[in-house]
């Protein structure tokens, strides 16, 4: 009886872009970032009617909670895929609704086309000492949000920045 009282509680995973809010977003999302439409955002799952967590699943993955349905009793899905994106809580500063999350670059940075800044060695490790980049020029040509800041000798040495 408490099991499935703490289960009733939990916010189902749901397919992103199936719903046309969802999509409304992806569309936001992939104009920000560059993403381009070979991206299988049809994979893309949001935690929530909130849509405050969006997660990457496999194709195999998304037909099983597809067939299962969200509103299943046989499945419940509390944890799925990888984070992609995550709301932002900077009040509206932002000019997307969504930064991009750390564990998602190696599968969403060969569909980016904007938002990523490549430096050299120096500027990386001091960026990742300090936390702090000195590159003005670039960084007043982008719009606040997250961006990725990427080892010009290394594609997969990558971190995102704010």
């Amino acid at each position: 009886d408490r099991q499935v009282k703490k289960l009733s509680k939990i916010d189902l995973y749901r397919p992103f872009t199936l719903s046309d809010q969802g999509m409304e977003r992806w569309r936001s999302i992939a104009d920000f970032y560059g993403i381009s439409d070979d991206f299988p955002h049809s994979q893309l799952l949001a935690h929530s009617e909130k849509m405050n967590i969006i997660t990457f699943v496999t194709r195999e993955s998304m037909k099983v909670i597809l067939a299962a349905g969200h509103e299943s009793n046989d499945v419940s899905i509390v944890s799925a895929g990888l984070r992609m994106l995550k709301y932002n809580t900077s009040g509206g500063q932002a000019v997307c609704d969504y930064r991009l999350c750390l564990e998602a670059l190696p599968r969403l940075m060969p569909y980016m086309t904007k938002r990523i800044v490549s430096v050299s060695r120096q500027v990386f490790e001091q960026f990742l000492e300090t936390g702090r980049i000195e590159m003005d020029d670039v960084l007043e040509k982008l719009a606040l949000g997250s961006f990725v800041v990427q080892l010009e000798s290394d594609a997969h040495a990558a971190v995102v920045a704010w």
